[in-house]
């Protein structure tokens, strides 16, 4: 990969706006995690089109700006793969991309799920509990779905957020310059709050 862009919803329409934080507070968040990371940059596309609040919108605008010949990964939880169906124009998102699903502990990525997204077994490459680095094809009318669990690993905001909200410490599980950023602007006091 060349780049890993992290693209932070303005505001997502599937999620109660009382729920997270600010976009702003967020997109300065994702930049403080990811300074010594040099090829994770942190995408502000969403931000500046609020208008195009939707990831099929976000993912044809990429499309548009890296080209027809561009592998283009859209990198996702199975928590939030479950819920793919239930978004605007899921379709649109494979036509453009491919989609890495990536095992989150507590959710299994289950057979009835991937039929339920009418993909065909020639769309999906399983490579949980592979370790060997193959090139993976995405662009127009090469899109697949990549089922992985080499990225799993065992947080969330909802948790971190929780955990700040009821007093507890959040070291180790985000970096100490975002601590101190929650910190200093008082998120997630309320516990479940943004």
């Amino acid at each position: 990969m060349d780049t890993l862009l992290l693209v932070l919803a303005a505001s997502p329409p599937h999620k109660d706006p009382g729920s997270i934080s600010s976009a702003y507070h967020r997109h300065s968040m994702a930049a403080m995690a990811t300074m010594s990371f040099p090829r994770i940059c942190v995408s502000a596309i969403e931000l500046e089109n609020q208008d195009k609040r939707y990831t099929f919108e976000t993912v044809d605008t990429l499309r548009r700006t890296y080209g027809d010949e561009a592998a283009i990964f859209f990198i996702i939880g199975s928590d939030s793969f479950d819920e793919l169906h239930k978004w605007k124009e899921p379709g649109r998102i494979l036509d453009n991309c491919s989609i890495v699903v990536a095992a989150r502990p507590g959710y299994e990525i289950a057979s009835e799920t991937l039929a339920s997204k009418a993909l065909t077994a020639s769309q999906i490459d399983d490579v949980r509990g592979a370790s060997a680095r193959r090139p993976l094809g995405a662009g127009p009318g090469r899109s697949r779905v990549y089922l992985t669990d080499l990225a799993w690993v065992d947080v969330s905001s909802s948790d971190i957020r929780r955990r700040v909200g009821e007093g507890l410490s959040i070291e180790g599980l985000t970096p100490g310059a975002v601590i101190d950023y929650i910190g200093k602007y008082g998120l997630y006091k309320e516990p479940g709050g943004s």
